[in-house]
């Protein structure tokens, strides 16, 4: 009667973990959809240059701002998912980012960027929400990601998906390498409009978190921890 008792209770404390790693995985294919849909409808924006926030002007722009704040409800929803795994130092760390990841994919959609090469006493408010927007989320995914992958891989039962911790780690860490090296690159250069070649690389990092969030999501919808019984 205890055991069977005990055994409700856990399974009662799972299902909000199992529907939070649900929904993280389905805010992510979402993120990508809403992506791709932008990609057909703003063609006159060249992907090779334009970043991906130049969505948000234009008739368009709820469009660009319903895929952020898919992408900032699937890291919060990751976030809930994943704490009965991430334990410790390394795991609250890696959450706390998490949680600064979603608020600033939030403001990234809500707060629109500015048009390209408007003077700097020009930027309007929203503009400056909008980068601060970025400098908020990039760096807290970066070290949400490498903080909870890590953890993760000190887990005895996430043994198995070793090669996935390490391939979605590595693709994340590997397009933002790229994309800062680009951006350093061209701003050297005082390169301007088309010359600016690193809108590519800008939606490389976006798809690398989104494939984060669907990997572990879909692996944690497995786990002993969170999974239905």
């Amino acid at each position: 009667m205890i055991e069977t008792t005990s055994h409700s209770a856990a399974d009662r404390a799972a299902r909000p973990r199992a529907l939070a790693a649900t929904v993280a995985l389905w805010m992510a294919v979402i993120f990508v959809s809403w992506l791709v849909l932008l990609h057909v409808v703003r063609a006159d924006l060249d992907p090779s240059w334009h970043m991906v926030s130049e969505y948000a002007i234009g008739r368009f722009g709820w469009m660009n701002t319903a895929a952020f704040l898919s992408l900032a409800g699937g890291f919060f929803s990751l976030m809930i998912a994943l704490r009965p795994v991430a334990r410790g130092t390394l795991g609250v760390t890696g959450l706390v980012f998490l949680t600064v990841a979603g608020f600033g994919a939030a403001m990234g959609g809500l707060f629109a960027t500015d048009p390209p090469g408007t003077a700097p006493e020009h930027i309007s408010r929203t503009g400056m929400l909008h980068g601060l927007s970025f400098m908020l989320g990039v760096p807290s995914t970066l070290f949400a990601v490498t903080c909870l992958n890590a953890r993760l891989w000190q887990d005895t039962s996430w043994r198995d998906a070793r090669p996935l911790l390490l391939a979605s780690a590595g693709f994340v860490w590997l397009t933002m390498l790229v994309f800062a090296a680009s951006m350093i690159t061209y701003l050297s250069r005082g390169a301007t409009g088309s010359e600016f070649i690193v809108g590519w690389q800008n939606r490389a990092v976006v798809l690398a978190w989104a494939l984060w969030i669907a990997g572990v999501s879909s692996r944690l919808r497995q786990s002993r921890e969170v999974a239905l019984a």
